[in-house]
């Protein structure tokens, strides 16, 4: 026994114009979607060999040198700086890293700003660290880092001026909390504000956002596949008399 197509029948008995539409799946009907999903996967596992082969060659030649770095800085002054980013007449990838610390229960807030010395267009963003932890319900939390990243896209080579203007939760100063209650004296998780802060400039880092992007692609190939052919396969018990 073998299943045949509607056109097949149509033709066999002559019939003029077109069958009509096939409603349901039969019981013998192939269903291609199944049969397909075996070197889907195998495609699938392939291609995600490559991908990852090709991006260990991207991050791999990716420089991520290093334009400034400054450690140990006071929040009561404004930095400002002359850098000078990939070069002219081509864009990179900018990595800017703010670092607070001590920093317990706390945050501590950077204003940057990137100026082109021979541009007009400047750059600017907020970066907020932050670090909190607790007891909740008999158990331990915490969220929040002490270092924030944050990468830019196609920043044009040339020359900046990096103006950084920081900030921080003054709370726990000692000024502001003369007897200590909110120092971490009198308990595991108090609160602490940040002294020192860093700041470090990467150029030509590697984008890891982007490179995740064909992930999905790639998988949604072969789960398509088994998606359909799942529904073909309800179709076909949907007519059987042992439907379930």
């Amino acid at each position: 026994m073998r299943h045949l197509e509607a056109a097949e029948v149509w033709r066999a008995f002559e019939r003029p114009g077109k069958p009509p539409k096939q409603k349901g799946v039969g019981m013998l009907a192939h269903n291609h979607w199944r049969e397909q999903a075996r070197s889907l996967w195998l495609s699938c596992l392939v291609l995600l060999v490559a991908w990852y082969f090709a991006v260990q060659y991207v991050s791999g030649s990716a420089s991520e040198r290093e334009v400034f770095q400054a450690t140990d800085l006071r929040f009561d002054s404004v930095l400002s700086q002359e850098v000078t980013i990939g070069e002219p007449g081509s864009s990179t990838t900018v990595e800017i890293s703010f670092t607070a610390y001590p920093l317990d229960n706390s945050w501590a807030f950077a204003e940057v700003v990137l100026i082109p010395i021979d541009g007009e267009e400047a750059i600017g963003l907020g970066m907020e660290a932050s670090s909190y932890s607790g007891f909740e319900d008999g158990e331990s939390w915490s969220e929040g880092d002490r270092q924030v990243d944050h990468v830019l896209g196609r920043v044009a080579g040339g020359r900046y001026l990096l103006q950084v203007t920081p900030e921080r939760d003054t709370s726990a100063l000692a000024e502001n909390d003369p007897l200590g209650l909110r120092l971490g004296t009198f308990g595991p998780f108090g609160v602490r504000s940040p002294d020192t802060w860093a700041f470090r400039v990467r150029e030509d880092v590697f984008l890891t956002r982007y490179a995740t992007l064909p992930v999905p692609i790639i998988l949604g190939f072969p789960l398509l596949a088994w998606l359909l052919g799942r529904r073909r396969e309800r179709k076909r018990w949907a007519n059987s008399d042992h439907s379930t």
